[in-house]
């Protein structure tokens, strides 16, 4: 087994030994070298089988040259049914959801023209049974690689607080544009508490049906997820009914990404300017909805919990997800809230961790994620002064 460490990472001297102990977990020989010289090694048993881990996973290996992107642009987080190929410095994405790939395209292609900071899409394809179409490389790419790094310096220098104020501000500006009457009829015509409650009991018995469907599920596991999916299912269905939702239906309205966090948003260091990739495709949306996934990533670590650093203990008060919160970030939130002055944090919160719940649909491929995202829900709201947590708490 061979492991490079390019020059994509930087390891102190005397962290070398350290770090491949922790890389093998006891179960890997390693040697390193700097060019032909031997300069660390770890001897595991030689009973041991032999296994090979993801270095980037390892906490204190950071990293600092994000240029490799060029060769391989694997920061896009694509889904089973898409993929991302890269051509000459563009950036080919195809999927099989072929109406998906059409309302991106023309989402991005009409926004562009008032709204620069998505990305430029070209050359659509649609066939029968797939759909693509074209963008410019942007390197270094999405910025959750800063997040995941704890560069915080980064968001500090390039201004990210500013950029999520204009996106915002500029995207509101376009509908406000719109006579009272055009304004109350959409909101008339699209009712989107309604829309998101549907949407949570449709993914959540598709999700059951899935778990309870799959023989390989681990029936803990398969046990815990469908008791803590229910049992949120059922506290946000009462939310709805409650009016705790109500602050959507006043929402300011705009052509809204649909999905703004911090893997969608790409930074070009080139032009120093930031792009927006994989919109939803709405024509129209609620700022709420975008706030709650800003959010995600940096109040509800959401891009941490896909890197797979978080840990689920069970403990004699129920399930404990340990995850490593950043208070930089959260207040890095709060000051873009606060600027744009539409909704309470408390409200933003809530609708962060409807979210968890209704995305692990997307995720049903790796059950343990899902729990996680479950178990993060679960504590954003009892972090909520809700009356209603008594249930929740609980299941703590």
């Amino acid at each position: 087994k061979e492991i490079f460490l390019n020059s994509n990472y930087y390891l102190k001297p005397e962290m070398l030994v350290f770090w491949s102990k922790r890389l093998a977990k006891g179960k890997l020989n390693i040697d390193i070298f700097d060019g032909a010289n031997r300069i660390g090694y770890y001897d595991c048993s030689p009973y041991a089988e032999y296994r090979a881990y993801d270095v980037s996973q390892i906490t204190g290996i950071e990293i600092i040259d994000y240029h490799f992107v060029r060769k391989l642009y694997k920061n896009f987080r694509s889904r089973a049914t898409n993929s991302v190929k890269i051509d000459n410095n563009v950036i080919v994405k195809e999927s099989a959801n072929v109406l998906k790939i059409q309302n991106e395209f023309n989402f991005l292609t009409s926004i562009q023209r008032e709204l620069d900071f998505y990305i430029p899409v070209f050359d659509l394809q649609v066939f029968d049974e797939k759909a693509s179409y074209k963008m410019p490389l942007i390197a270094p790419g999405d910025i959750s690689s800063y997040f995941l790094n704890n560069r915080t310096a980064y968001f500090i220098d390039n201004k990210f607080d500013s950029f999520c104020i204009n996106y915002f501000k500029n995207t509101m500006s376009l509908y406000y544009n719109k006579t009272v009457a055009q304004v109350h009829e959409h909101r008339s015509e699209f009712d989107f508490q309604q829309t998101l409650h549907s949407r949570m009991l449709e993914r959540s018995k598709e999700f059951i049906s899935y778990v309870q469907s799959s023989p390989a599920a681990d029936q803990d596991l398969q046990r815990h997820i469908i008791d803590l999916l229910n049992t949120l299912t059922d506290k946000f269905g009462s939310f709805f009914k409650s009016g705790q939702f109500d602050f959507i239906s006043s929402s300011p309205l705009g052509k809204f990404h649909g999905d703004f966090c911090l893997s969608n948003i790409l930074f070009d260091e080139n032009s120093g300017s930031y792009f927006l990739v994989d919109p939803r495709g709405d024509e129209t949306s609620p700022i709420c909805l975008d706030l709650a996934k800003l959010s995600h990533s940096l109040n509800g670590n959401y891009d941490a919990i896909l890197a797979g650093r978080y840990h689920i203990a069970l403990t004699k008060n129920g399930l404990k997800l340990n995850i490593e919160d950043n208070i930089f970030f959260a207040e890095l939130f709060d000051h873009i809230l606060e600027k744009l002055d539409v909704h309470t944090k408390n409200q933003i919160r809530l609708l962060e961790s409807f979210l968890f719940l209704t995305m692990i649909i997307f995720h049903k491929d790796d059950l343990e994620r899902c729990l996680a995202f479950l178990l993060r829900s679960r504590d954003i709201l009892l972090s909520l002064p809700l009356t209603e947590n008594s249930e929740i708490s609980d299941y703590a």
